[in-house]
């Protein structure tokens, strides 16, 4: 094994190469570039609150160590899974009380309910630190509003396999121990670790370490893959991305674009979604961006669904990936979904009105005394099996909800409608 001699007690490589410059920030230009908000703090000393929100491994806790170098303060690093919000509250409200400005960072912030959060409203306010709140869920919906409305939210992305690229390049300048090893490690091998990262610059680090430590040969991309497990993905069911993904998937297909569609597809499905969660997403699809443009569509997702349950993994993805493409290509058309929105606004406005006593059932001879049912005409008995009376309530006569785009099958519709409403006195 490598580094022996060192290992005892040897924090890992993330943490001894991790940023404490701003030059030294890799991937996020906008924050340390002038003008920058990372640099406007450090430079005009202002202490906004920052919200970092972003995947593991992208460098969040990274911008309050480099605060605290650069700003020459004491830096503070609290998890919210471990401390309560008190002990957090006390520690630094005792240096402040020591005349220090602290750099405060508080990962996962959001696991904090809405109650615990505003206790620190106070010190936020009160300009005696420089606060960094850290999460990887959407603030949005996890934080406060009066949190929020008081910080600087800062979205940090997946890094991209360049600055991942970089940042390991770099680790060889920057850690004396890994230096030594620097002509075992082959450039092919690092773009094979950038790749696997994802985006997360700690699991490269730690990669790189891993796979220097574990290897006497030339490090070339077939060890790198040797020695490192899969990287499990990304992905929280329960997490925004689960959202960002289907969100990016929907859209896919609503935009008639059935490659970034598949991708999306395939994306989600590597990474552990649930099938039928997706497949349910596609019913609902083909019934409200595609509807009656092609009827057929909303036959395919349901059969998608349901070959699924039949077929299961690993050949379930086939019927999905097939009606994907089928939605994706299908003419678009979501004037059923607007004519029901349009009906249950008038149900709001108008919740009680009358139903037309012919359009009700005379079930008993009392209701027929009292008028069901009277001047009904049955369709099916008049020549063309259709009637032209008005059935709505007499205060909505002559609404119109539904309007055919004319696109695909609603080109028929919009013929066969117009006929009707004109028999209807309805033009």
């Amino acid at each position: 094994m490598l580094f022996d001699d060192a290992k005892q007690g040897r924090k890992p490589l993330s943490e001894r190469v991790r940023p404490r410059v701003l030059e030294d920030l890799i991937g996020y230009p906008g924050l340390t570039a002038k003008g920058g908000i990372l640099r406007q703090i450090i430079e005009k000393d202002l202490r906004i609150p920052l919200i970092l929100w972003g995947p593991p491994g992208v460098g969040k806790t990274s911008v309050g160590h480099i605060i605290a170098a650069e700003k020459k303060v004491p830096f503070l690093e609290f998890s919210t899974a471990t401390t309560p919000p008190k002990q957090i509250i006390d520690n630094i409200t005792a240096l402040s009380a020591a005349g220090k400005v602290p750099v405060v960072v508080i990962n996962e912030f959001h696991r904090y309910n809405k109650l615990q959060q505003e206790l620190f409203l106070p010190l936020m306010e009160s300009g005696n630190y420089f606060f960094v709140l850290t999460t990887t869920e959407n603030p949005s919906f996890t934080f406060k509003g009066s949190i929020l409305s008081r910080s600087r939210i800062i979205p940090m992305e997946p890094l991209s396999e360049e600055a991942i690229l970089e940042i390991l390049k770099k680790s060889f300048e920057k850690d004396p121990v890994l230096k030594s090893y620097s002509e075992r490690v082959s450039d092919e091998a690092l773009v094979a670790i950038a790749e696997m990262a994802r985006g997360d610059a700690r699991f490269a680090l730690n990669a790189l370490e891993a796979v220097v430590e574990e290897s006497e040969d030339l490090v070339t991309p077939p060890v790198v893959h040797q020695v490192l497990s899969r990287k499990p993905f990304h992905y929280d069911r329960s997490g925004d991305e689960r959202y960002i993904l289907i969100s990016a998937f929907i859209k896919s297909i609503r935009g008639s674009d059935p490659d970034a569609a598949l991708y999306y597809l395939a994306r989600m499905l590597e990474e552990g979604e649930d099938p039928l969660y997706i497949a349910r997403r596609m019913i609902i699809a083909a019934a409200e961006d595609i509807g009656l443009a092609d009827p057929n569509a909303l036959s395919v997702a349901v059969a998608a669904y349901s070959a699924f349950e039949k077929v299961g993994l690993p050949e379930g993805w086939i019927p999905l990936a097939e009606a994907t493409v089928y939605l994706s290509t299908a003419p678009k058309s979501n004037a059923a979904y607007k004519a029901y929105l349009k009906a249950r606004e008038d149900v709001h406005k108008h919740p009680h009105l009358t139903v037309p006593l012919k359009l009700r059932n005379p079930s008993t001879p009392l209701l027929e005394r009292l008028g069901y049912g009277r001047d009904y005409v049955y369709p099916h008995n008049l020549p063309d099996g259709y009637s032209p009376e008005h059935y709505l309530p007499e205060e909505l006569k002559g609404r119109i909800y539904y309007r055919p785009t004319g696109r695909g099958y609603e080109k028929y519709i919009e013929k066969v409608l117009s006929r009707l409403r004109k028999l209807r006195n309805m033009d």
